[in-house]
């Protein structure tokens, strides 16, 4: 698969690509934020059983610092090690090496049908 570095690049699922702890949700919208990416069609779950808190996004493009203060909020209403995750269909990057390095420093493995250009 071969991505253009200096073009913009769009991250896609069909089901939805997942960041399945707490670090690796605050790492990823902390290269999120550093990159200027957004995403859409997000889902957050803090919590879990009973004592869950469920936030769905639908298509509306969010940015990371909205998503980090969305999280943080929710978090203070959880005991503090409370499992973290978000999962989203779309992200878009202003450039395809940022895509990539985000999908590589996440453990998101990567098709040609997940990234456009």
């Amino acid at each position: 698969m071969k991505i253009i570095a200096e073009r913009p690049a769009r991250l896609v699922h069909r089901a939805l690509m997942k960041l399945d702890s707490r670090a690796k949700t605050f790492e990823g919208l902390q290269l999120a934020g550093e990159r200027r990416a957004t995403f859409e069609n997000v889902t957050l779950t803090v919590g879990q059983g009973a004592q869950v808190i469920n936030v769905i996004i639908g298509e509306i493009a969010v940015d990371a610092a909205f998503l980090t203060r969305l999280l943080t909020q929710l978090t203070e209403q959880v005991a503090p090690d409370a499992p973290v995750t978000m999962a989203f269909k779309r992200a878009h990057f202003t450039a395809g090496h940022d895509a990539q390095e985000f999908a590589n420093r996440l453990g998101l493995s990567l098709t040609q049908e997940n990234i456009e250009q």
